[in-house]
């Protein structure tokens, strides 16, 4: 009798410890279920200077928010996965997480990366919020997807703009990357410039990994008031160390890669001022930027780049889909994404426009000047 007792004691409390485990590891408050949170990113590779804050940035949100007690009540239970700076096996790694249940997916890092995850994600009925611009206002229009960085469109006009009416340029030498980014916006900048008054009087290629862009660089018409370079790491530093070997001291405009430091340090002092297109500047913060900032510098030590912050950004945006939506279902996310209005950010407001799910109007874009101890300083 003794020892039957004993054995329904011990039972009882090896269901106990199970439930207690579970409890504690698939929800933060009561018996709600998780949040499967599943992020791709591009950990290693080339754009990993753009990927590695943003899982600093991802994981540091995810801790928060559990710490508080969850995404209302919900834990967030996060995978982060690596695709190396590869497209191809950036569509692996969302097939993988897909096919683990989650109720949401964040990324990637790139847009030659989203080019290949598109119709992965799409195939789904699972929510996704895009770290990455889309091509125009006009792709990836799907339900389930929800961009926070303006199309590359968006973001062609927007340098035009700053060129013409900031810079006072009129003759513009032009050099891009082969590759989707590079290309996307060297068309609109085609299509754009004229309208801006703005001649553009060279049109140059970089292939991705080339190590020497002399070549291209030396063809630039001498008589241009600008150099606009529209490419991400590590081509921006290989264009700009090219631009310095041959000693042109020029004003230089980039796109949004060029506002991150590490994508310009390693070339060394520039000659000429370089201006970037940029959605947040921890150099000049904003009062709701200060908590961010300063919980990613204890972190890290350094200063959070534009890409920690839209990382950030995204998971706070879930975790307030969450809590609009009323449950961590596909369909309530996808309804409390929807619903976000004004949500203020790090990286700005938040509202998805309803038929395009896309952020930002090219007004609200701002713009950073590059300063020789690394920092940027905003272009009022």
């Amino acid at each position: 009798m003794i020892r039957r007792s004993l054995a329904l004691v011990a039972v009882v409390l090896v269901v106990a410890a199970c439930g207690g485990s579970t409890a504690s590891t698939g929800s933060t408050g009561g018996n709600k279920a998780p949040l499967k949170l599943g992020v791709v990113l591009s950990t290693t590779g080339a754009v990993a200077v753009y990927g590695l804050p943003q899982q600093t940035a991802v994981q540091l949100a995810v801790d928060k928010i559990n710490a508080a007690g969850g995404a209302s009540g919900h834990r967030i239970d996060l995978q982060i996965l690596d695709d190396g700076s590869q497209p191809p096996k950036s569509a692996t790694m969302f097939r993988q997480l897909y096919d683990s249940g989650v109720n949401l997916t964040i990324g990637p890092t790139f847009l030659g990366a989203l080019t290949a995850d598109g119709p992965v994600i799409t195939a789904t009925s699972v929510p996704h919020i895009v770290l990455t611009g889309v091509s125009t206002t006009g792709d990836f229009t799907q339900s389930n997807l929800f961009k926070l960085i303006p199309a590359q469109e968006i973001q062609a006009q927007a340098v035009l703009r700053f060129a013409a009416k900031k810079l006072n340029a009129k003759k513009v030498a032009m050099i891009t990357s082969d590759d989707s980014y590079g290309q996307i916006q060297r068309t609109s900048m085609l299509k754009y410039a004229a309208q801006n008054g703005i001649t553009l009087v060279s049109d140059e290629k970089v292939e991705p990994g080339t190590t020497d862009a002399t070549p291209q660089v030396s063809k630039l018409a001498k008589d241009a008031d600008l150099i606009m370079i529209l490419a991400i790491n590590p081509l921006t530093v290989t264009v700009l160390k090219a631009i310095q070997q041959l000693g042109l001291d020029k004003p230089m405009l980039g796109g949004i890669g060029f506002s991150q430091a590490t994508a310009v340090q390693p070339a060394g002092t520039l000659k000429g001022t370089l201006y970037s297109l940029s959605l947040f500047n921890a150099d000049d913060p904003q009062p709701n930027q200060k908590a961010f900032i300063s919980a990613y510098q204890q972190k890290t030590g350094q200063l959070p780049p534009f890409t920690a912050g839209q990382a950030w950004d995204s998971v706070q945006l879930a975790a307030e889909a969450v809590k609009l939506g009323g449950g961590v279902t596909a369909d309530q996310i996808k309804a409390g994404l929807a619903k976000i209005s004004k949500y203020q950010g790090v990286d700005g407001a938040y509202t998805f426009d309803p038929s395009t799910h896309e952020m930002f109007p090219v007004d609200s874009i701002s713009f950073v000047q590059y300063q020789s101890n690394g920092t940027y300083k905003a272009v009022k």
